[in-house]
């Protein structure tokens, strides 16, 4: 079994980034990037750093805004700064294996279009979940928040988005990067969304040069139903093996 390894990663602007290295610098790294309201310890990253354990790899799983004081705080990100703190999780993790390791990111959701505002010039290859296509409308008929400044998002919880990173969604475009980028990318759909996820991956893969679509059947957004994260792993792990 691999050993965890509890890490914070300073931003030039006074924050700590928090994450979680499981494995050693022996192994090929696949970062993790969760999508918006998640976590790093939310069931989908906490399992799949052990199913990427078994095939020979390590992983880092870390928070874009977290409880902790020295944390970002949601209401505070946008897409920009999501982008700013992977970019120093890639070169610290670039740093700590070498120029011999690949890097690859695995994005959930809102976390691939987090990812690919990065620099990615150190990234092998790219893994999107369910990734959300930018622009996008998710906060239209948000309950506005007057303070802090932003939309209620509710999730069975109310949750405070900032409004610079809801008009941002409406106005961002990822499709620009998906059409020039040379980086190779999955994109996993899952077959049981309700929110057309399945389509989504398949509508951005036909954009992006080397790319290939896939749907998890019987999956649903958080892939928490019977083998549906194992077969997401397992076709991921395929898919960056390739040479």
């Amino acid at each position: 079994m691999l050993t965890e390894t509890e890490m914070k990663i300073p931003t030039p602007d006074g924050k700590n980034i928090h994450g979680i290295l499981r494995g050693d610098t022996k192994h090929p790294l696949v970062i993790f990037v969760h999508g918006l309201t998640g976590n790093m310890n939310e069931a989908m990253f906490y399992e799949a750093s052990r199913q990427f354990e078994t095939f020979g790899y390590s992983s880092f799983r870390f928070n874009l805004y977290g409880p902790n004081r020295d944390a970002r705080k949601l209401r505070d990100c946008t897409l920009k700064t999501h982008g700013e703190d992977i970019t120093l999780v890639i070169q610290k993790m670039r740093e700590l294996f070498g120029v011999s390791q690949c890097l690859f990111i695995a994005g959930h959701s809102y976390g691939f279009p987090s990812a690919i505002h990065a620099d990615l010039s150190e990234i092998d290859r790219i893994a999107s979940w369910d990734g959300t296509l930018v622009p996008n409308t998710f906060a239209e008929n948000a309950l506005l928040s007057e303070n802090p400044k932003g939309r209620i998002l509710d999730v069975g919880y109310e949750i405070i988005i900032g409004e610079e990173m809801v008009q941002e969604s409406f106005t961002a475009d990822i499709r620009p990067f998906l059409k020039s980028t040379k980086i190779p990318i999955l994109f996993a759909g899952s077959g049981k969304s309700r929110q057309g996820h399945k389509e989504t991956a398949e509508e951005m893969s036909r954009l992006v040069r080397f790319s290939k679509a896939i749907t998890i059947p019987g999956a649903r957004h958080g892939y928490t139903e019977e083998g549906a994260l194992e077969s997401l792993c397992h076709k991921t792990i395929e898919w960056f093996n390739e040479p």
